[in-house]
């Protein structure tokens, strides 16, 4: 199975592919679900939205958000990421969604383009609430300041997994 790979130039839609793909196989390896137990743990049980959160606070505080190279679109599966604890925004939220999946819950992922992109520059993933229909963004990368991140979107697609 590839584990990691770096693509000059990348198209968007490809690399998401790819990061659907690593978040479904990572759902189901053992030391995803335990990440994702270890986030969890001090949340009642039966409350997702806190489950999600708290798994997207773990890969704030444990994940160092690192940047790929210039022009070249690096992308690891979300084990990897767990032994290396660095990343950049797709593989946060490749192992983010990977975990949404391992405790049962819907996730998808959104990429967005701001003012002066010319293609979409950033991506995160969100927790998907199956009873509320409510999706609640989860970007470690922008952390206290998504709301104002999502402000300045100029342009976003979603991706189901």
């Amino acid at each position: 199975m590839l584990q990691t790979f770096s693509v000059p130039r990348p198209v968007t839609s490809d690399t998401v592919a790819w990061m659907v793909h690593f978040a479904k196989t990572g759902s189901a390896d053992e030391r995803i679900r335990r990440s994702a137990e270890d986030a969890v743990r001090l949340v009642q049980p039966k409350n997702y939205l806190s489950e999600a959160l708290a798994t997207g606070k773990w890969v704030e505080t444990n994940i160092r958000y690192t940047k790929d190279p210039k022009r070249i679109e690096r992308l690891a599966h979300p084990t990897i990421l767990l032994e290396r604890r660095f990343g950049d925004c797709d593989e946060v939220s490749c192992l983010i969604a990977a975990q949404l999946l391992s405790l049962g819950h819907s996730a998808d992922y959104v990429t967005v383009a701001f003012p002066g992109d010319a293609d979409y520059s950033h991506v995160f993933a969100r927790y998907l609430d199956s009873r509320t229909g409510q999706a609640v963004v989860l970007d470690p990368v922008a952390g206290a300041a998504t709301a104002q991140m999502l402000r300045r979107v100029k342009r976003f697609r979603r991706y189901a997994i």
